[in-house]
């Protein structure tokens, strides 16, 4: 996981792992994100919500990273809102990634599942070249794990830059201007999650 420039840190797991120490971790935010985590219809994603949020802030701590600076910028983006380093968090279904750097950065994880209409969604989101790409591709299963590199590249890109989804995913080509990069996962994860970064020169995992 080399890339010639500044160190990144990177945790993946999953929020089941940590619901024992839920009321902990809902304790330990804010009084926004607690108001945010409360109006959650569904019990997984408030749990999925506060287990990452008050997660994080143990992981920083760990590292010595004052995690007091914590909350959203005006884009709405949970990160830090002032200080050195900067903050970027992903979920797919049980699984978060949090990623931190002194640099803004953004991950994306996503675990793969068949799309009836794969086709339709490859053309709304692929440059050009990503798209003679992904026709060179040799079988279905290996036009889903392009398919897939392509959206967590763009996403985690999206996510350094701050634009959302609001920009056309065709104009963001992530492979030739080399953007995003895809993640070596850890062993025990499965093949069908995808984890990409974007940010300038990163090197490494601390």
């Amino acid at each position: 996981m080399q890339h010639n420039g500044e160190a990144y840190a990177l945790k993946i797991f999953k929020y089941q792992d940590y619901l024992d120490g839920y009321e902990d971790y809902f304790a330990s935010l804010s009084g926004m994100e607690q108001e945010r985590a409360l109006k959650y219809r569904f019990d997984f994603h408030k749990q999925r919500y506060v287990i990452a949020h008050g997660y994080v802030r143990s992981w920083l701590q760990d590292q010595n990273i004052d995690s007091s600076l914590l909350g959203y910028r005006q884009s709405g983006k949970f990160d830090f809102t002032t200080g050195a380093h900067h903050l970027s968090l992903s979920y797919s279904k049980d699984y978060i990634a949090l990623a931190c750097a002194l640099q803004p950065l953004g991950v994306d994880i996503e675990i793969a599942s068949s799309h009836s209409d794969q086709e339709g969604l490859v053309r709304m989101i692929m440059s050009e070249f990503e798209w003679r790409q992904y026709q060179q591709q040799k079988d279905a299963k290996e036009k889903q794990q392009w398919f897939y590199r392509c959206w967590t590249h763009k996403e985690a890109y999206l996510k350094k830059t701050q634009e959302g989804l609001s920009r056309d995913l065709k104009t963001i080509d992530t492979y030739s201007q080399k953007l995003a990069f895809s993640v070596q996962k850890p062993y025990d994860l499965d093949e069908n999650i995808f984890i990409a970064l974007a940010g300038d020169n990163l090197d490494g995992q601390r």
